[in-house]
C-alpha cells in the first residue's frame, strides 16, 4: 500500500478500514455460516451502534446509528427513523419528536434499504435543556408500532 501523501490521512484510512471490518463482523455474525446470507429470523429489522453525543451550537445533537434487516433479504425495506428526545426543561419533564408534524416530509428521516443503511444526522432541544433518553425506533411504513428500537442515555 502505497503511503498517503498527507501524513494525517494514514490515521483515517485506518479508521475506515477498521469501520470496514466491524461492518463485516458484524454482518457475519449473522450468517449462518454458509453462502447464501442471513439466517432467516422473520423479517426482523435492528439497530447498532446508536450513539448521540452534543454538538458544537448549544442545544444541538449529532446522532449515528447503523440499521440492519434480518431474514429473508428478497424484499426493500421501506419505513422512516423517528428519535423521541426525553429531556428536563425550566425543572419540568419534556419530550420532543424528530421528525415533528413540519418535518413530515423531510428525506432525512425516510429509510429505504435491503441489506442495512447507516444514519447519521443532527436535532436541536431548546437551550438550557438538559437531554436524558433518546429513543431510535424505527417504524416500517404502512405500520403504527416500531419495528426495532433501542435508547441512550445521556445523563
Amino acid at each position: 500500500m502505497a503511503t498517503p501523501p498527507n501524513p494525517d490521512m494514514r490515521g483515517f484510512e485506518y479508521f475506515m478500514i477498521r469501520q470496514r471490518v466491524k461492518l463485516h463482523c458484524l454482518l457475519y455474525r449473522l450468517t449462518d455460516g454458509r453462502r447464501g446470507g442471513l439466517r432467516r429470523r422473520g423479517d426482523k429489522v435492528s439497530i447498532h451502534r446508536f450513539k448521540v453525543e452534543r454538538d458544537v451550537l448549544p442545544g444541538e445533537y449529532r446522532y449515528r446509528l447503523l440499521v440492519l434487516q434480518g431474514g429473508k433479504l428478497d424484499r426493500e425495506f421501506h419505513g422512516s427513523l423517528q428519535l423521541v428526545v426525553e429531556m428536563q426543561q425550566e425543572g419540568r419533564d419534556a419530550t420532543m419528536l424528530f421528525p415533528d408534524a413540519s418535518d413530515a416530509g423531510n428525506t432525512a428521516f425516510k429509510l429505504n434499504f435491503k441489506y442495512f443503511r447507516r444514519v447519521e444526522g443532527t436535532f436541536r432541544v431548546p437551550a438550557g435543556a438538559k437531554v436524558r433518553t433518546i429513543q431510535a425506533r424505527i417504524l416500517e411504513n404502512g405500520s403504527g408500532e416500531a419495528r426495532a428500537s433501542q435508547n441512550v442515555n445521556l445523563s
